[in-house]
């Protein structure tokens, strides 16, 4: 099923799941679509953790 994406989701620096200086969070990404729902699209990557 396919569904017209019609904005992205407004995003936070220190968010576990969608901020993009959390080094150790998702970076999730939102997105609003025609069908009313949101879409989350998270590329997991291995953490080094010093």
């Amino acid at each position: 099923m396919k569904h017209k994406v019609l904005k992205k989701q407004h995003i936070s620096k220190m968010c576990f799941v969608c901020g993009v200086k959390n080094d150790f969070g998702l970076h999730a990404n939102f997105y609003e679509t025609d069908a009313s729902e949101l879409v989350a699209l998270i590329d997991p990557s291995e953490i080094e953790i010093p």
